[in-house]
Parts: C-alpha cells; structure tokens; sequence
C-alpha cells in the first residue's frame, strides 16, 4: 500500500495519464513495422503507464471503441459512417497497396501502376469482414 504522502503525486500522474494502464487494439499488419516503433516511443515517455495490447480487425476495434472495453485502436480506414462523427482519428502512416495477380490478367508493364478500371472485374481474395 501506497502511504498517504505518496498519493498525491501518484493522483497527478494519473490525471495526467502518465501512470495507470491504457488498452489498445491493432490490427495485424501494424505489428510488423508501426506497433514496435509506437511502443518503444511511448515506453520510453509514459514508463508507468502499462499497456494491454489486443490484435482486432478494423471493424471489431471501432465496436470495441464505441462501447468503451478499448481505449484506442489502430485501424484501417473507411470507418462506418455511423460512428464517423463519435470518434478521433489521426493519420499516423500510410502505406501502399499493391496488386498480386497473373501476368496474363493486365497488359501494363511490370512495375507500372495498375488502373483499379483493369482489374476490376478479377476475383478478389480477402478476409470476410466479420473475422
């Protein structure tokens, strides 16, 4: 237990939010470069604030958010209208998307950009939403 002449500053540093625990969602590509790179710089400025990290899809995270079992989330944009305007974000990276396709399926030279118009119509393999 703490003693009495301790809470006071131990009550400032959690208003300050620089003690306590916050917890935050990601999604998965963010551990591969961002996640490492966020976590150390807040370590290293927010020492006794502890972490508790959860992986979730976009779509999990903002409902995590809406009902307030998350603090913040590292999402993958578009964000549901409906929660559009209950929410902050910020910009923190942006990354390219590329196409992985048959050289048969696009006539464009290698290395060149695709037009979304040339592959439009080309099957799509991605994770269902509700996972």
């Amino acid at each position: 237990l703490a003693s009495a002449d301790a809470l006071p500053p131990l009550a400032r540093r959690l208003a300050r939010g620089e003690a306590g625990s916050l917890s935050l969602a990601f999604v998965s590509t963010a551990d591969y470069g961002l996640l490492p790179l966020l976590l150390r710089a807040f370590g290293a400025r927010y020492p006794q604030v502890r972490l508790q990290l959860a992986e979730a899809t976009s779509d999990v995270q903002i409902d995590e958010l809406v009902a307030g079992r998350i603090d913040a989330g590292l999402v993958i944009p578009p964000v549901p209208p409906r929660h559009a305007a209950g929410l902050s974000y910020l910009p923190v990276m942006r990354e390219p998307l590329v196409v992985a396709m048959p050289t048969a399926a696009s006539d464009a030279p290698e290395d060149e950009p695709v037009h979304l118009a040339e592959v439009a119509a080309l099957p799509l393999v991605i994770f269902p939403r509700r996972l």
